[in-house]
């Protein structure tokens, strides 16, 4: 495991009512003890360092006025809200299937237009979210006339990499209301706000020639973008114009009108929104714009900067989020502090699954790794799948392919 940067505290202690479970206290124990004997004795002194910007100025320290929490589930309407389903990523799936002869069968198919695709990464298609509308919602949405009357709308939003998001009725694949013209492919999942307020954001993949990659807010009762971010900032790292694509998956805190989300800019954002919903139509506004990045020393004068190509998971007011150099780090959301940093032994591109167990309310992370080649070796490698307690990033158990 890394060491925090010298200048982090090193005997935080974790509180079970920040984490939004009432648990015995010996599941919380401080874990920053001081490790610097241990990476002595073991040849290692690498370190995490951090950068925070609020509102566009660089800070030191940074602090939420309201605190993010996530619970276990915190959809109020039903569908597949966000990749993975949730805060926890462990609920990819919606409703009942009927399933013949232990079989799937298709119902209907949309397929994009490939031809006008703006992304030559059609292998990382991302998915698409299912909401069901509540009543009092489906009349001012902009939807078909025949859709507004239909008595029960389960809604696919499904953004592509030709540049749409396209809006259709799960029944049978037909649209609900005009596709939404973007400008940027989008290879990755979009999120909806889990409380069913009308509010779509979904991050563009790699650049086009005609517009650069951005994260998107889509008002879905006009169905128009009201809000872009991410362009390419002077406080992220400079990368390839390659690198600044936006697949991740943004969650949504209910209980502090926040949204997190991260770009493989290296760049971790948390935004607060404002709405307030009129009989026909939502004003929106955006404050307490945080950003926060790090690098990492390995020691011997190399420092990298962290690339996100996943989705976040949360748990109470932890995120943890894997980057490109193999690392899945848990971090404080309310003040950006880092609480734990583990090396996974191979570049790390997937999403964080997260166990709550019912018992004594301990959490637990799920993650694999992408094959580390062996040296010389074009096809041959190992691969990794992690237990990990996400109080600490402690291995329960490690599994070698």
């Amino acid at each position: 495991m890394f060491m925090l940067k010298k200048k982090d505290k090193k005997n935080r202690n974790f509180n079970a009512y920040e984490l939004g479970y009432s648990l015995p206290a010996d599941k919380f124990r401080p874990f920053f003890e001081d490790f610097s004997e241990k990476f002595k004795k073991d040849g290692l002194d690498p370190f995490l360092d951090e950068f925070n910007r609020l509102d566009g100025v660089n800070v030191d320290n940074y602090y939420r006025q309201t605190d993010v929490s996530f619970g276990e589930s915190e959809a109020l309407v039903e569908g597949i809200l966000t990749y993975r389903g949730n805060a926890l990523r462990n609920g990819a799936t919606y409703g009942v299937g009927d399933i013949k002869d232990g079989e799937f069968s298709t119902t209907w198919k949309m397929e994009f237009d490939k031809s006008i695709a703006l992304s030559d990464n059609l292998d990382f298609v991302g998915q698409p979210v299912i909401i069901k509308w509540d009543e009092t919602k489906k009349p001012i949405l902009k939807l078909n006339e025949s859709k507004k009357s239909k008595e029960t709308l389960i809604e696919i939003i499904y953004a592509t990499p030709d540049g749409y998001v396209y809006f259709l009725d799960m029944e049978n694949g037909s649209y609900t209301r005009q596709p939404l013209k973007l400008g940027c492919p989008v290879t990755g999942t979009g999120s909806i706000c889990p409380d069913g307020t009308p509010l779509y954001v979904v991050g563009s993949g790699d650049c086009s020639e005609k517009a650069n990659s951005k994260i998107y807010v889509i008002d879905l009762i006009e169905g128009k973008i009201i809000y872009t971010f991410g362009e390419r900032s002077n406080y992220a790292m400079e990368l390839p114009e390659e690198k600044y694509d936006f697949s991740s998956a943004g969650l949504f805190s209910l209980a502090s009108d926040c949204l997190i989300t991260q770009g493989e800019n290296g760049v971790i954002y948390s935004y607060s929104i404002h709405v307030n919903m009129g009989s026909s139509e939502m004003q929106t506004s955006f404050a307490q714009k945080a950003e926060y990045t790090y690098t990492i020393n390995d020691g011997e004068g190399s420092v990298e900067y962290a690339e996100f190509k996943s989705s976040p998971a949360a748990w109470g007011s932890y995120l943890y989020t894997t980057d490109t150099k193999g690392n899945i780090v848990c971090t404080n959301v309310n003040d950006w502090s880092t609480v734990w940093i583990r090396d996974l032994g191979a570049s790390c591109n997937a999403t964080p699954c997260i166990e709550v167990d019912e018992a004594d309310g301990t959490a637990y992370i799920y993650i694999g790794t992408s094959l580390n080649l062996d040296e010389g070796k074009k096809t041959k490698g190992t691969a990794y799948i992690y237990k990990l307690n996400a109080a600490n990033g402690d291995v329960i158990w490690r599994r070698s392919y």
